[in-house]
């Protein structure tokens, strides 16, 4: 059957707007609560005016937890939905003038219906990759609340001595050390979740056995590829994560240079970042190659971008051989 009903949904933490296009013409707009009941009376209203599973697709912007009441109620009446970027969908529309919840609803509708035959639907993802990525991200904010009490207290450090300054250092200094201890507990906590389930226990085993991958970065990307499901493909996965280099040129006048893009995964980029820099700081091949390309001349930061991407593509490797990784003879008992 040929699609006939496109619904743009813009969410929020409290509300719901919807936007119905049928045939370019809005049929109905309305705001709800966001609720699982409120949802489950409005598809009631929306099959009435003839919406179901094989006529309709529903979409939505990527907005973390506040859009799991609609996908949990989408997923159990088996309607088609999709959840895009922010970015993408901004980017499709062009200049735009003027924003409220009620706009963004229309042109995400439209922007369902120029694009319906590119989207791909969505599906809410197990529990267990919705607890780690829960955890990871409470784990991400405390970290960043330790950095800041941590320089606050050294800034602290080299202010002028006084009483109030001592106070403020050793309460720092205690905050720090709880939220120590919360961080630690919360990774025992992600890896006990790890460890029951079957399926992610073994890819991660697999992910930590690459060099330049722990717990973190292996979790991390057990979420965004939702157990390597959503990304099977290594090139793909790296344009994502902002590893991809893309030319930037035009006929015979525009030559820029070719550099990765700024839209991408910070947070995976920042975890990659980190275990480059702790490998080509060891004896193992990636430092090995890192050297030689540095005394080639080639650009620092070329080169650790084409090792990140080498870490990539290891874990992609044996996440599809389901085989560990197996560093060379020569550097597997160096230190």
């Amino acid at each position: 059957m040929k699609l006939q009903f496109f619904i743009g949904i813009d969410i929020s933490s409290d509300v719901l707007d919807f936007c119905v296009l049928s045939h370019s013409e809005v049929i109905l707009e309305i705001q709800i609560k966001n609720s699982l009941k409120a949802l489950k009376r409005l598809i009631k209203d929306l099959r009435r005016l003839g919406v179901n599973a094989q006529n309709s697709w529903f979409c939505a912007e990527h907005t973390g937890v506040y859009g799991n009441n609609l996908r949990l109620v989408l997923e159990a009446e088996q309607l088609v939905y999709s959840m895009v970027s922010a970015t993408e969908i901004n980017r499709s529309i062009g200049l735009v003038r003027g924003k409220n919840d009620r706009v963004d609803a229309m042109r995400i509708a439209e922007y369902c219906m120029r694009f319906n035959d590119k989207l791909k639907p969505s599906k809410l993802p197990e529990q267990t990759i919705i607890e780690l990525k829960q955890l990871f991200s409470f784990r991400k904010q405390l970290v960043k609340t330790r950095s800041a009490l941590k320089n606050h207290s050294k800034s602290m450090r080299e202010s002028l001595a006084s009483d109030s300054q001592k106070l403020i250092i050793k309460q720092a200094k205690k905050q720090i050390r709880e939220l120590d201890k919360l961080i630690a507990s919360l990774e025992l906590k992600m890896k006990q979740i790890i460890d029951e389930n079957e399926a992610i226990n073994q890819n991660y085993k697999l992910l930590i056995s690459v060099p330049g991958i722990g717990l973190m970065t292996a979790c991390y990307m057990t979420i965004c590829t939702e157990n390597f499901q959503l990304f099977t493909n290594a090139r793909k996965f790296a344009s994502y994560a902002g590893v991809a280099p893309f030319e930037h040129r035009s006929g015979s006048s525009i030559r820029g240079i070719t550099k990765t893009s700024k839209y991408r995964n910070k947070q995976m980029k920042t975890l990659l970042n980190n275990g480059m820099t702790a490998i080509i700081g060891g004896k193992n091949e990636l430092a090995d190659y890192y050297r030689r390309r540095i005394e080639e001349g080639k650009h620092k930061n070329k080169v650790k971008n084409a090792i990140v991407f080498k870490i990539i593509t290891r874990a992609f490797s044996v996440i599809k051989r389901q085989t560990p990784y197996v560093q060379l003879d020569r550097y597997k008992f160096v230190a």
